[in-house]
């Protein structure tokens, strides 16, 4: 088809404004201090089912934490995660881990997006063991203080590779600007709770400082019942329950006990008064002179 040339000439003329680049200059993050400042505060440490399957039994004592726990409920259900939720504070955070790997629960993502959407920081550790593509899709559309991925080794960690599990890999490292990796046999640097845990103990030491004693760092289980840390496999030390109880009477009460727990004299975490007051001006001074 034609078009002459005195209808192009008669048609009407439109300005085209172009407008100047803009840059738009987005605001840097730095991860790797927004991770540590969460590791360092208030968080509560979700376990979301018992009895982990990927079973990587040198650093994970999953028989004794399995015995110990019983007959009681062994999957945290997405009603309960809501109903103990309601008792904590945005302030502090939350850590999908604990003495399981998260995505054994089937409610899992669902439950990291009602926590996110409600205002709540969130860090994750998993394998993505058990993983849909589906369910990364959606973790990808959250905000992480941490996502840590702990690789599959073929020694410590060694469940059956599968293309759906190389392909959540690759989707989490290109979708999320601030993961981290452990590999059990290289990177991970394991603070003896596995032996200890097990009752193979070193020698008691005096217990001096540790913030999880200053800064509440609980983990809670199906059941509701909320044990001192994450070196608690043996659940030695119940600190409270959040199915009948708030979060605010469990941590005052917590804090006014102001003891040590016999967990404590055997963990590396715990290091004496000197030592931390020591680190403590160390940083102060790297601060004001402007060192990291």
């Amino acid at each position: 088809m034609e078009i002459e040339r005195s209808s192009l000439e008669n048609m009407p003329q439109f300005e085209i404004q172009v407008e100047p680049n803009i840059v738009v200059k987005k605001p840097q993050i730095d991860y790797k201090k927004a991770l540590q400042d969460f590791l360092k505060s208030e968080f509560l440490e979700f376990t979301l089912a018992v009895g982990c399957p990927v079973q990587c039994l040198r650093y994970c004592p999953q028989e004794v934490f399995i015995k110990k726990y019983g007959n009681k409920v062994r999957l945290m259900s997405f009603e309960v995660f809501k109903q103990i939720l309601a008792k904590v504070p945005t302030s502090a955070g939350i850590i999908f881990s604990g003495f399981c790997e998260p995505f054994v629960n089937s409610d899992f993502v669902r439950m990291a997006e009602y926590a996110y959407y409600n205002g709540y920081k969130l860090l994750v550790f998993t394998t993505l063991y058990g993983a849909k593509t589906s369910d990364v899709e959606r973790l990808l559309n959250l905000e992480y203080s941490g996502f840590c991925l702990h690789l599959r080794d073929g020694q410590v960690i060694n469940f059956p590779l599968s293309p759906e599990y190389e392909h959540n890999v690759f989707r989490v490292i290109e979708g999320l600007p601030n993961v981290t990796f452990s590999l059990m046999n290289e990177l991970f640097t394991t603070n003896n709770r596995e032996n200890v845990t097990r009752g193979v103990l070193p020698i008691s030491k005096h217990v001096g400082f540790c913030s999880k004693l200053v800064t509440p760092q609980f983990v809670v289980l199906p059941s509701g019942s909320v044990q001192l840390c994450c070196n608690d496999f043996g659940l030695q030390h119940v600190v409270g329950n959040l199915l009948k109880e708030d979060y605010a009477t469990i941590k005052k009460r917590f804090l006014a006990k102001k003891c040590s727990y016999h967990l404590c004299e055997y963990c590396s975490r715990s290091v004496p008064y000197t030592r931390h007051l020591y680190d403590k001006m160390t940083a102060k001074a790297k601060k004001i002179a402007g060192l990291k």
